[in-house]
């Protein structure tokens, strides 16, 4: 069977059983292990505006 077969086999599942499949595969594929974080790649600082309150209308918007 071909993949293109497949492809066609799998989307004519019922939608929770194609995410199934779709999962099943996802977890049987190997992951690289996670790079450590290094921080401090992005260099800057704070100013003391940053943790002042924001006005009013600002805060309207984000409601």
């Amino acid at each position: 069977m071909t993949l293109q077969e497949l492809q066609q086999q799998a989307l004519q599942l019922p939608p929770h059983e194609r995410q199934t499949l779709i999962q099943t595969l996802q977890n049987s594929l190997p992951t690289p292990p996670p790079t450590p974080r290094i921080p401090g790649l992005l260099r800057g600082t704070l100013r003391d505006a940053f943790f002042e309150p924001l006005p009013e209308t600002e805060l309207q918007l984000w409601e």
